[in-house]
């Protein structure tokens, strides 16, 4: 017979936070399960009119949490001249998540009383308070791998002295962690009539029943000391039958008309304010120039800028990643978990232009592998810088050819779906 689940699933975040747990919800509720999907989006409002062709229920919450894009243009830049990793994320916390902790948990409460089930987002913590409470089994979804401990490899920052080294910088920064991350979720935790957690990463982000790693294993080989607990299971990306739409007509002829152009976009780390906007689609301008190739430059603000389009730059507001991405050449992006895979998916190199430490780990990444000849501070970016890199990529053979092998092969992968049979195994629901 087969057990089909009540399962609720909730994210917070922007579009990288947002677009995989839709994608996994779409792909259980396709498998049959009655699922419901909470969004919480830092900075926009475009999920709020989703509609699901599956019949997936989604509900929205505190969306957008910060509604003044001035103020969201101005937060972002404080995050990225903070160069202190920790302060960073207090930082984003303190005015992105706990403004709407109170709703997030008490949407986690439905979620917990309603479902056989509940998934979260890494950093949502109200719902893994809610899912304790309530005694209902908690899995944990991971976007990026940075707090996953490993001995064999040191913090992100550190240089590797070997297993024992490691493992004391690991404890080391457990520690620092917990005195001054750890006091958000016990607080909201006191307020639910429960002791302080022990461990930010252990009792907080990581579920101890079952950890999801939303990574291709192209760009995150499972590791055995890792253990049963975290399954890497590939990117949790959009199905192609929800893509958002088609390309624009001028868009099409301007990629028609000539050699293949590069993608650039800061995504959610573009500033909203015009005249720091301004500032950046000039600095990708003088880069495209100075690399001699063309360009899409995707910003939110292009016609309030006053730049035109032209025969080697072309500018969007939005567009399909999933349908441009493979038209271009490269792409010049921020470093989100998101864009980074969709680029490696689509067999595209990437230049990392970092704002917070958790981008510079996917730059410093995609560099280990072999994926890009730059990974640039954004404090630190100019347009000279930029174009070098570019045309140093476009250059390398064996770059273009290494990022090409690495799409196919995760062209291969169904994150989703390695997702939903790992849950059916764990749940002993028949296929």
């Amino acid at each position: 017979m087969e057990l089909k689940l009540k399962i609720g699933i909730q994210t917070w975040g922007s579009r990288g936070d947002i677009r995989p747990f839709i994608a996994l919800a779409e792909g259980l509720q396709a498998s049959k399960h009655d699922v419901t999907l909470v969004i919480s989006c830092v900075d926009s409002e475009r999920y709020n009119n989703y509609i699901s062709s599956n019949g997936l229920k989604i509900k929205i919450v505190g969306t957008p949490v910060m509604k003044d894009k001035m103020v969201l243009s101005r937060i972002i830049q404080k995050v990225y001249n903070t160069g202190n990793p920790l302060l960073q994320v207090k930082l984003i916390l303190s005015r992105l998540f706990i403004p709407i902790e109170n709703e997030m948990y008490e949407a986690a409460e439905n979620l917990c009383k309603n479902n056989d089930l509940v998934i979260g987002h890494y950093l949502h913590y109200p719902m893994r308070i809610a899912s304790e409470i309530f005694k209902i089994p908690y899995i944990s979804v991971s976007l990026a791998h940075i707090l996953i401990p490993l001995k064999k490899y040191p913090p992100h920052g550190f240089l590797n002295f070997g297993r024992l080294m490691n493992s004391f910088l690991w404890k080391l920064v457990r520690f620092v962690l917990n005195i001054t991350i750890k006091r958000y979720s016990d607080k909201l935790r006191a307020a639910k009539g429960l002791k302080p957690s022990k461990d930010l990463i252990n009792d907080v982000w990581t579920s101890k029943f079952l950890n999801l790693i939303a990574i291709s294993k192209e760009l995150c080989p499972l590791q055995a000391e890792w253990g049963n607990i975290h399954k890497v299971c590939g990117f949790f990306d959009m199905p192609k039958d929800v893509v958002e739409e088609k390309i624009p007509e001028d868009l099409e002829k301007f990629i028609n008309a000539g050699a293949p152009p590069v993608y650039m976009s800061f995504g959610s780390m573009m500033p909203s304010e015009i005249t720091s906007q301004k500032k950046t689609i000039e600095i990708f301008i003088h880069a495209a120039k100075i690399a001699n190739c063309r360009a899409i430059i995707q910003a939110s603000l292009c016609e309030e800028t006053g730049f035109k389009n032209s025969e080697i730059i072309y500018f969007v507001k939005e567009s399909p990643h999933t349908l441009v991405l493979p038209r271009c050449k490269a792409i010049v992006h921020h470093g989100g978990a998101g864009t980074t895979q969709s680029a490696a998916l689509e067999g595209i190199p990437s230049i990392v232009v970092y704002h917070i430490s958790e981008q510079k780990f996917w730059g410093d990444q995609l560099k280990k592998l072999g994926l890009t000849t730059g990974v640039i501070s954004r404090k630190r970016l100019t347009s000279k810088k930029l174009g070098k890199c570019i045309r140093d990529l476009l250059a390398n053979p064996l770059i273009l050819e290494k990022s090409r092998v690495v799409g196919s092969l995760m062209k291969k992968e169904n994150g989703v779906q390695n997702a939903i049979e790992i849950i059916h195994s764990t749940f002993h629901v028949a296929k």
